[in-house]
């Protein structure tokens, strides 16, 4: 299999990952997602030995998985550069955990399309070094990367989103509307104005049925 074959296939691993946890919610929760995924995270600086971390250092700069009694364990390097980076690895490690893949280039498209999906970036119309940085916590280096792909698919395909992206299009845009619905009913709460003409009002902005509003309302309205 050739490496453009392979990053694929990593991008649409990637994506299952999104839709399986429910990930909508960026920047992403990386080591959340290694409980969820029941993988132990250890960090260098848990290590107080200076042979222990030297041996750590030994085996990678950034980070490593390996199996140990028969448990997956991500370790990571959190003494130095930017938490971006350290994320980066985190992500980077859960590919070579979940494909058994010891591709490191196939794992950083997983690293980055898990941290950075397209279809979210373009959903929210971020497409600058600055607010990925900003809104996905990366570091600068792999912001940078993010963007220069957006501005290809940009050139390209004028943002088309893919047909194996249309199932993270709807995760995102579900959730986007619920995040909006729900801003717009606290503002209701602190005005305590939720009457028929607001429901008329706000479920036409939010191109919702007015009763299906109504209940999310309802849901969340405190006593």
């Amino acid at each position: 299999m050739n490496k453009y074959d392979k990053v694929i296939i990593a991008t649409k691993q990637a994506i299952q990952l999104i839709l399986d946890y429910d990930l909508w919610d960026y920047p992403l929760d990386v080591r959340g997602l290694c409980v969820k995924l029941g993988v132990d995270i250890l960090k260098y600086s848990d290590f107080r030995k200076p042979e222990i971390n030297t041996r750590l250092w030994s085996v990678s700069e950034d980070g490593f998985f390996i199996w140990l009694e028969n448990k997956p364990q991500i370790y990571f390097n959190d003494l130095g550069g930017p938490s971006g980076r350290s994320r980066f690895t985190i992500a980077h490690e859960i590919y070579h955990f979940i494909s058994g893949d010891d591709d490191d280039e196939v794992a950083d498209s997983f690293a980055s399309y898990l941290l950075c999906p397209l279809p979210y970036l373009i959903l929210n119309d971020i497409y600058i070094v600055e607010d990925i940085i900003k809104r996905m916590h990366v570091s600068y280096q792999e912001a940078t990367i993010v963007a220069n792909k957006l501005e290809r698919r940009k050139q390209k395909d004028k943002y088309i989103i893919y047909n194996h992206e249309e199932k993270l299009v709807k995760l995102f845009q579900k959730n986007k509307k619920q995040d909006y619905c729900n801003s717009l009913v606290n503002q209701c709460q602190s005005l305590n104005d939720s009457n028929t003409n607001t429901m008329d009002i706000l479920s036409s902005r939010l191109d919702v049925d007015k009763t299906e509003f109504g209940e999310v309302v309802n849901s969340t309205r405190k006593d």
